[in-house]
């Protein structure tokens, strides 16, 4: 981001492409230690500690990634990093500049600490073979039995064997990602030469020709052009030797720092004395117990001061809650509130009360005197006319041949009178 911010954006470029090897190394190493050494844990200060005597594969692609990412020649970081710093310095920004070399030495600072920590002085906790409770209460809380059987597998082949290195199925990409990222920076290595910047070859913008369609046309301000043919000055043309007959040659206004030793090797003289330093204080803090460094920051205000700014993470989490969330988010969550008490539930209780009178008229008129009326209705005319028939169906056998007998005596009468 300060490449591209300064204009030194081919070197921004370049470093977005090396970074990837190195920081993918380092952060596939990180995963090494914790699958294979530290019973994945990342507290390099609880449960690691000289992981360079089991882990030698994943010591070394580490040491190469992290030098990378310090800025060390011949590493990779180097031809990238101290040429987005040179180029910075170079177009005018002398203050971030400054800022870049600065944030070198923090680098390669934390980098020194974090190696110690992790690789050197003694082993401790999980990296010695000790196993925290909470490791397993969290494994046990897990709702997959399998996953915990796998787990409780994999915790006793640490008891096993302790700290090891990791297969090479881990082992093999860090490899792989280590010599990239010792490599990769030979792509546009500018200290040996124009011959080795095959970056800016494949990537820079070339020259083109062009019709100038009006005066102080597309580029007219940040643009080379070159006169027309028979005018002096045309072997400058970006575009060849040979000058258009019609057209405009138009080549972007690129430039590069030229690379100096001298600015460089200040470069990696505040990077080694980042290391130094880090490593000295971490050898004294860590290993030594040096009473001048233990408990600093509790005895004096000022670095106590510093260490709770960093500890709490600048205080951005507690302004972010006190102050924007509060400020912010509450009243507007208040507003909202009071929105879905008062209009919200004062229109689902109008629409509430408007359906419960409604239901009452339907219940009232609809289904007590329309619906059950009917039933009700039908019920009483289907008995009227049981209680009419009900003689007919008395059971007794005289009856039943008087019915018969004048039925007979009927049908007879019909058939005499219709034949006569």
């Amino acid at each position: 981001m300060l490449g591209l911010g300064a204009g030194a954006w081919l070197p921004a470029v370049f470093h977005i492409f090396t970074h990837a090897f190195f920081k993918a190394c380092l952060f596939l190493g990180a995963g090494s230690i914790s699958h294979s050494a530290s019973h994945h844990s990342f507290d390099m200060k609880k449960d690691m500690g000289g992981l360079r005597k089991v882990m030698p594969i994943t010591f070394t692609t580490w040491i190469i990634s992290t030098l990378a990412l310090c800025g060390v020649f011949p590493f990779s970081g180097f031809f990238s990093k101290d040429e987005i710093i040179d180029n910075v310095g170079n177009n005018g920004y002398q203050m971030f500049m400054i800022i870049g070399l600065i944030g070198a030495f923090m680098t390669a600072a934390y980098m020194t600490r974090a190696t110690y920590l992790t690789f050197f002085g003694e082993p401790r906790g999980a990296s010695a073979g000790e196993h925290h409770d909470e490791h397993a209460t969290a494994h046990d809380s897990h709702d997959s039995h399998d996953s915990h059987d796998a787990h409780d597998d994999h915790a006793s082949d640490h008891a096993d064997h302790g700290p090891h290195e990791s297969g090479w199925r881990i082992t093999l990409p860090l490899v792989l990602l280590a010599v990239l990222a010792l490599s990769s920076g030979l792509l546009n290595a500018t200290p040996f030469g124009e011959k080795w910047e095959r970056i800016k070859t494949w990537v820079e913008p070339s020259a083109e020709v062009v019709m100038e369609t009006a005066p102080g046309g597309p580029g007219h301000s940040n643009v080379l052009s070159v006169p027309a043919a028979g005018e002096e000055g045309h072997h400058d043309s970006p575009c060849g030797s040979e000058t258009p007959e019609e057209g405009v040659c138009y080549a972007p206004q690129l430039v590069h720092a030229k690379f100096k030793w001298s600015k460089a090797m200040l470069s990696l003289g505040i990077v080694f004395l980042g290391i130094a330093l880090s490593w000295m204080v971490s050898t004294m803090l860590y290993s030594r117990k040096d009473k001048r460094f233990v408990g600093l920051t509790e005895r004096n205000g000022v670095l106590r001061a510093g260490y709770n700014l960093l500890i709490n993470k600048y205080y951005l989490d507690a302004f972010y809650e006190k102050v924007i969330v509060k400020a912010i988010a509450g009243p507007i969550a208040a507003a909202a509130y009071w929105f879905n008490q008062n209009v919200l539930d004062g229109i689902l209780h109008a629409v509430a009360a408007v359906s419960r009178v409604f239901s009452g008229w339907v219940y009232r008129n609809i289904d007590q005197r329309v619906v059950d009326g009917t039933v009700n209705n039908s019920g009483k005319a289907t008995k009227g006319a049981g209680g009419v028939l009900a003689p007919v169906q008395s059971g007794k056998v005289s009856q039943y041949g008087a019915l018969l007998f004048s039925a007979a005596a009927v049908a007879a009468l019909v058939l005499v009178i219709i034949n006569s």
